[in-house]
């Protein structure tokens, strides 16, 4: 990461960008914390973008619902919506058994 431009909160990058960003941002998650969490290993698989071609404009993730959740994260994001609005806070979400 040497000579990398230092970012700023409101630099913006196009949508597909973002999903790059994200998978990035939890593939490092993943290596650096030697996770074995199968739900992130689920994540990462059912939202690569090099099993299949794109058509059109539109990518296409392993799990084809998968670009079309993250559309619908990006709306919630530009209408300020935050997880914890719609899913409640993780601190008081149930824990799996």
């Amino acid at each position: 990461m040497l000579g990398m431009k230092a970012l700023r909160p409101d630099d913006q990058i196009s949508v597909r960008d973002a999903f790059l960003a994200m998978r990035n941002f939890l593939y490092r998650y993943w290596e650096e914390g030697k996770r074995t969490d199968d739900g992130l290993r689920e994540v990462l698989s059912d939202s690569s973008l090099r099993i299949w071609k794109q058509q059109g404009d539109e990518p296409r993730t392993a799990d084809p619902a998968f670009w079309h959740d993250w559309t619908g994260a990006v709306q919630d994001a530009l209408d300020g919506i935050q997880p914890e609005d719609v899913m409640g806070s993780p601190e008081t979400a149930p824990r799996p058994e």
